[in-house]
């Protein structure tokens, strides 16, 4: 929910707001990650910063609350409470409108209560339904029922869906003396109605548990079809029609729709989306079964553990649509094809979009039957025989039949503790009948993708398997204290990194070019008490193939902390590799503007003067992440600035927007005017970035108003260019140069004139800038105003004085540009002011040619009438 609303805000946010958004944040762990790790509270916090940032009236929709856990809905409306008050002290408004059922109570202060059942117009939607869905006549009879049933309803719109269906098929029997009797004997409270319709026969009882059990417990919504099939995997009587495709002339969708109908006894129905789905006809059947202990007063055998038998049940019926699996399938042309280690073998493509036609279940039986198998265990049901038994190679047949990437596909070696981690079934991985230990998997790597099943678990974000990977093989190798890795340390939802990426990762074992180290893998990817396990483990030691592979730009404070203090790390120093890491992690600390652990390395011998990287040395680093203390803390060990090879340091000060890591610098004797890089020196830099007190504050330190270089040549070009009117009028007021030239766009008005800010045009103008200044990209202002169209701002600079016939630039003149963008008006515009539509040159060579080639008939018509020559055109 919070991604879908940020998602909404963000795409209705300008380029300037993104930014301003970014800048609220005060995440290091979010705003200086590459790729980082979106938790709920994360999630809530950009959320926070985009509502604040737009700061206008903002309605949120948010339905069916009472689907959330409890503690998810206080959590949520305790988060909108505040952010509500934060908005309206930011002069803004932000509106809920939230949706429920009566359950579960909660108070909300400021707030208006409506009960939809309780509004005139809820009651008139009844009557309207009961007049064209109850199909039992006119008669005085048939109105007196449909007036009960309206008074019996109180409300709730359910209970009269499923009487009238009711009723109908009592009509349609020709019972019509029986309709009162009838509805005497239908229940007024829904849940005892559910179970009046859930026990008023006894026929195709397992059946209907069966569809119940899988609409309640199925991994994700089935499809008509799947769960179709899925229901008649249950009996081996289907053996045979589950090992032949599915024939769709012979067992129609609309058949399926009917069995799934007449199976769940009506309360199933199937989606009318463009992917239909089988669904319970309302949230409150789920709610009886569940909550009102539906499914114990239906069927008292299943006891309290229903759903872990449930679960049971579902692998059962995944596991025979799999050994149902005959050789229409074309398991013995994909055997022949088996890559003998994955990427080097080609199949048919499309094939597993043809299997999933002929066999609509068993894509999902392949890839949950693990999870429901894992489910059960952890409920206490016995999965060793399964374990046992599980036809591990037909299952690989099938699911690289089915893989829809070459590279996702599995030897006939892949054993099955390597499955296990891939599908993150932790409990399965406990009770596997073979003993194992992760440090074997690392001496011999495997064929398989991710090689060893700890690196598996890795790359596919299964943190409950690699948690139990290390646990098994502390139980049997004894390496260390498992009490390391608990049952509490173990992420939550919200903190399991379960990037798309992930899956991107290769393992090279020993023998290939540039292998990756076990540690760099966890440290990327994995949860904090992992990497404490495994380096008290020692063994990643002998498996560390380079330092350089090690992420610390990536790892928070906590993880950065373990590896330094760890014994393992201590080890290395006597081998004279902890400089190496020294100089990784100091950058890293830095970066992030950690004070603690940057004075933890240099304490412990890291040199502050070590240069490479990203930023060149480690003060830059310090620099650009804005943090006063770590750029003091530095300096105070000796960090020296102003180095010459990399971007001088005033500028990286600048772009962390803190004044008074800028001030420190100047303090320190920075060089104020020193000229390097794209934006040439300090002061062109701060007036790009609209920053009005660091500009003032380094004119205040001597800064040159007219220093020339860099990419705008000099610092006026740059805010006029961002239309940053207040930092321009303050160049201006410290005697900056109206008519300097350089830079891309040659002098500040062609700069403002681009982006089409009027009052800046306006004040360089009153400041007696030359309206013809030639130079630049565009030639003069006249011809940057007319290529993007800026209206306003032609008619200004034509007003003070523009030629309209001025040459040079890209476009070689005013009429060019206008003619390019196909503004009929503007074009008219020039002509009357006298342009010469003949005039050669630029890009197009002349005015009619870049029409033409444009497509503007009305522009080339415009033109021609005013005496364009055709001779001029090139085609």
């Amino acid at each position: 929910m919070y991604r879908h609303l940020i998602q909404q805000l963000l795409h209705r946010a300008s380029d300037t707001k993104l930014l301003n958004i970014w800048s609220r944040l005060d995440d290091p762990g979010l705003t200086t990650a590459t790729n980082p790790r979106w938790t709920i509270d994360r999630l809530k916090g950009l959320l926070q910063a985009s509502i604040l940032e737009m700061c206008c009236q903002i309605t949120c929709f948010i339905d069916a609350l009472d689907e959330c856990d409890e503690y998810e809905i206080r959590d949520m409306l305790s988060f909108f409470s505040n952010l509500g008050e934060h908005v309206h002290e930011e002069g803004g408004l932000l509106q809920l409108c939230l949706s429920s059922r009566h359950y579960p109570h909660i108070t909300i202060g400021k707030s208006l209560p409506l009960t939809l059942e309780g509004q005139v117009g809820h009651s008139q939607d009844i009557v309207d339904y009961l007049k064209s869905e109850l199909h039992i006549g006119n008669s005085k009879l048939a109105q007196a029922i449909r007036q009960e049933m309206l008074e019996r309803a109180s409300g709730i719109f359910m209970w009269v869906v499923l009487v009238v269906q009711i009723l109908n098929k009592e009509f349609d029997d020709g019972n019509i003396h029986a309709l009162r009797r009838k509805l005497n004997e239908i229940p007024s409270d829904l849940h005892e109605l559910f179970k009046r319709i859930l026990t008023r026969d006894e026929r195709n009882r397992d059946l209907l548990l069966l569809c119940i059990q899988w609409v309640l417990f199925s991994k994700a919504p089935l499809s008509p079809e799947e769960l179709y099939f899925a229901i008649l995997s249950r009996s081996d009587d289907n053996e045979s029609l589950l090992s032949h495709a599915w024939e769709q002339e012979e067992i129609t969708r609309d058949d399926i729709r009917k069995f799934i109908v007449s199976s769940s006894k009506g309360l199933a129905e199937v989606t009318s989306s463009k992917k239909p789905t089988a669904q319970f006809i309302h949230e409150s059947v789920r709610d009886y079964l569940l909550r009102g202990d539906g499914l114990s007063k239906v069927w008292p055998g299943l006891g309290k553990d229903f759903s872990w038998t449930s679960h049971d049940v579902l692998k059962i019926c995944c596991l025979n649509y799999i050994n149902a699996m005959g050789a229409e399938t074309g398991l013995s042309a994909l055997e022949s094809d088996m890559p003998k280690a994955p990427r080097q073998q080609k199949r048919m493509p499309k094939q597993n979009e043809i299997l999933a036609k002929k066999f609509p279940f068993l894509e999902y039986a392949l890839q949950n039957i693990f999870h429901h198998s894992d489910l059960a265990q952890s409920g206490g049901v016995c999965q060793i025989q399964f374990l046992k038994s599980f036809p591990r190679v037909r299952w690989i047949r099938l699911d690289n039949g089915m893989s829809r990437y070459m590279s996702r596909e599995h030897t006939l070696a892949a054993t099955l503790l390597y499955i296990l981690a891939e599908k993150n079934a932790p409990n399965l991985i406990r009770v596997l009948p073979e003993p194992f230990t992760c440090i074997d998997y690392f001496n011999e790597p495997g064929t398989e993708r991710y090689g060893p099943p700890l690196v598996a678990a890795i790359a596919h974000g299964s943190h409950e398997a690699m948690a139990q990977l290390l646990l098994s093989d502390a139980e049997l190798s004894q390496h260390c204290n498992p009490s390391l890795i608990q049952e509490v340390s173990l992420p939550t939802e919200g903190q399991k990194n379960r990037r798309q990426q992930n899956l991107g990762l290769e393992w090279r074992p020993q023998n290939k070019a540039h292998p990756k180290s076990m540690l760099s893998y966890l440290l990327d990817y994995a949860h904090l008490s992992y990497v404490a396990y495994f380096l008290e483990l020692g063994c990643w030691l002998e498996h560390l193939h380079s330092l350089d592979d090690l992420p610390f730009g990536q790892l928070d404070s906590p993880t950065l902390e373990t590896l330094l203090t760890s014994q393992c790390f201590k080890y290395l120093e006597g081998r004279k590799a902890m400089s190496h890491i020294y100089k990784g992690a100091l950058w890293a600390a830095s970066a992030k503007g950690n004070e603690k652990m940057v004075k933890l390395l240099l304490d412990r011998g890291a040199d502050v003067n070590v240069q490479g990287g990203n930023y060149g040395y480690v003060l830059q680093a310090a620099l650009y992440s804005g943090n006063e203390k770590v750029v003091q803390l530095l300096l105070n060990k000796g960090a020296e600035f102003n180095v010459q090879k990399y971007e001088n340091d005033l500028r990286a000060a600048i772009h962390s927007g803190n004044e008074k890591v800028v001030q420190l610098l100047l303090d320190k004797g920075a060089g104020v005017n020193l000229q390097e890089g794209q934006l040439g020196n300090a002061l062109q830099t701060a007036s790009s970035e609209s920053n009005e007190k660091v500009v003032q504050l380094l004119l205040d330190n001597g800064a040159d108003v007219t220093l020339q270089g860099g990419y705008y040549g000099n610092a006026l070009q740059a805010a006029s260019s961002k239309g940053y009117k207040k930092v321009v009028q303050l160049l201006l007021d410290n005697k900056a140069n109206v008519n300097a030239q350089g830079g891309y766009f040659g002098n500040a008005l062609q700069a403002a004139s681009n982006i089409g800010d009027e009052k800046v045009v306006q004040l360089l103008l009153n400041k007696g800038t030359d309206v013809n200044l030639q130079g630049g990209y565009f030639g003069n202002a006249l011809q940057a105003a007319a290529r993007w169209d800026n209206k306003k701002v032609i008619q200004l600079l034509l007003d003070n004085g523009a030629d309209v016939n001025l040459q040079g630039g890209q476009y070689g003149n005013a009429l060019q540009a206008a003619s390019r963008m196909g503004n009929e008006k503007v074009v008219q515009l020039f002509l009357d002011k006298g342009a010469d539509v003949n005039l050669q040159g630029g890009e197009y060579g002349n005015a009619l040619e870049a029409a033409s080639r444009m497509r503007n008939k009305k522009v080339v018509q415009l033109l021609l009438d005013n005496g364009a020559d055709l001779t001029h055109k090139e085609d």
